[in-house]
């Protein structure tokens, strides 16, 4: 049995599939809006130690383009072992090579991927309030007075400023002596906060770090002979993103060499992108 539509009803029908095309043509403009916002954030996983920098880059960054930047911030390691086990992010951000190479390695991304693009130095701090026995760094350090020192350095294990202290520490031979009696923190932020309290009397940080601060001093600049460069690298984990790398040659470019300085960092102009 067929179904006629009478002379009113089909005006009535075809308003009814006007409206329900209407609607969704809306949806998929909807769709389509969000998904174009989506490509125009972008995520970045930043070594701590980064954080001052990135934070005044990515600022100026935003206000001249069309892209939002999404900052997460947690020693390099513990990143790295984010992103490898699936953690979503367009930029990885570290304070050495040692976690990108681990990328690397397990086929997150590719060598041509990276880029070196500043570099920062080591330095001692103790509290600004403190006033203490001032170590000297250097091998003729009294052991009594070794063995009683309250030193603060990142995690070796996976925090690069501690990696970068090691080093220093078992070039002057103190490593062995004080290994036990070291307060490890799990990032460079942390670091800076165990000498502010006073659980350390000192710390070694990244010049970086402790320039800008009004509640640590400096009292030594640590010379670069004890250890590695202390390098800051970027990873590029999504090339299909038209900011991600729009940003990374943004924050290379030479017009903020006085921003890497005043955050006590040099710019390095090495890159494979």
């Amino acid at each position: 049995m067929k179904t006629i539509l009478t002379k009113t009803e089909l005006p009535a029908c075809l308003i009814a599939i006007m409206v329900l095309h209407l609607f969704t043509g809306c949806a998929d403009t909807k769709q389509g809006s969000s998904l174009q916002n989506q490509s125009e954030t972008v995520t970045v996983f930043a070594a701590s130690g980064a954080r001052e920098l990135l934070e005044r880059l990515c600022q100026n960054f935003e206000a001249s383009n069309s892209c939002t930047i999404i900052r997460n911030y947690a020693s390099s390691g513990v990143l790295a072992r984010q992103i490898e086990r699936g953690a979503h992010a367009d930029v990885f951000i570290s304070a050495n090579n040692q976690w990108v190479d681990y990328l690397i390695e397990r086929r997150v991304a590719q060598e041509h991927q990276r880029s070196t693009f500043a570099s920062t130095r080591l330095v001692l701090v103790t509290s600004a309030s403190g006033v203490i026995d001032v170590p000297q760094i250097s091998r003729d350090y009294p052991y009594d007075k070794l063995r009683a020192l309250r030193l603060a350095i990142g995690d070796p294990g996976y925090v690069p400023v501690g990696r970068y202290a090691k080093m220093l520490l078992d070039t002057i031979g103190w490593w062995k002596i004080i290994r036990d009696n070291l307060l490890l923190a799990k990032d460079v932020t942390t670091l800076m906060h165990y000498v502010q309290i006073g659980e350390a009397d000192f710390g070694i940080v990244y010049l970086s770090e402790a320039i800008n601060s009004s509640k640590v001093r400096i009292i030594e600049e640590i010379s670069p002979i004890y250890h590695e460069p202390v390098r800051f690298s970027a990873l590029l984990l999504s090339q299909r993103d038209a900011c991600s790398n729009k940003l990374l040659q943004w924050i290379r470019e030479h017009r903020n060499v006085e921003v890497f300085k005043e955050f006590g960092f040099e710019p390095v102009a090495e890159s494979h992108l």
